[in-house]
């Protein structure tokens, strides 16, 4: 179809051409606005991201993370799933969440996982525990105490007990708890001591409890960082 009558001095719409024109502009319309979604999300302007991270992480160690994100990036979303860790791998192999934190493990994974940094393990106490007296404790004295642990199975026992295994060590879980909240209120009642990991220190401070290091040198966990090889990542 013609859409133009060029003419020496002149270059009009043709009855086609006028017809047409709406449609060319909201085509062109969409192209600025394709182009402009593009650099936004280049810039950070806008977008989303999704990270999975344990309980403990989720409240302890990404709220100021985030918070700093958000303060460079406002028009970025951020989606937050606090879960088990055990379920970290498959929000990330899913592509539900873009990133995962977990416990590093000698169990081979089809997932990139990037070493963040080192979590060691530490007892925590209430102020008036006899183990509060020593400044710092060794994992054969708290093989004599009652323990506060966390669930047989967890990524975090489970390093620990392949740990003390070596050193012919085994503790004597009392309570074996799901949840870093409900190990603070069993120990500051004074019900036995809490093994867990410096993550957790600042719970055990906000309890009022007592905080030692266990062992030298320190069994500590790696924490890293997930992907999924095969998914493409955002900005």
């Amino acid at each position: 179809a013609r859409l133009f009558d060029r003419h020496t001095r002149a270059c009009r719409l043709t009855d086609a051409g006028i017809a047409l024109l709406p449609s060319a502009q909201r085509l062109v319309a969409d192209w600025d606005h394709l182009v402009a979604d593009a650099r936004d999300f280049t810039r950070f302007a806008r977008g989303r991201v999704a990270v999975a991270a344990p309980n403990a992480q989720c409240a302890l160690l990404l709220p100021p993370v985030i918070r700093r994100f958000r303060e460079s990036h406002p028009g970025v979303r951020v989606v937050l799933h606090d879960v088990p860790e055990h379920e970290v791998h498959a929000l990330v192999r899913s592509g539900a969440a873009d990133l995962g934190i977990a416990t590093q493990t000698d169990a081979r994974s089809d997932l990139l996982a990037t070493p963040l940094n080192a979590d060691e393990f530490i007892a925590v106490m209430a102020p008036s525990h006899p183990t509060a007296a020593r400044r710092s404790l060794e994992w054969a004295q708290i093989a004599r105490e009652d323990v506060i642990g966390y669930l047989p199975g967890n990524p975090v026992r489970r390093l620990l007990e392949e740990k003390l295994a070596e050193r012919g060590i085994v503790l004597n879980y009392t309570f074996e708890i799901a949840l870093p909240w409900t190990m603070m209120g069993l120990a500051r009642e004074g019900l036995g001591v809490a093994v867990v990991t410096m993550a957790l220190r600042p719970l055990a401070q906000w309890h009022g409890l007592e905080v030692r290091t266990v062992g030298r040198p320190q069994f500590a966990r790696t924490m890293t960082l997930l992907r999924a090889p095969g998914n493409s990542m955002s900005p």
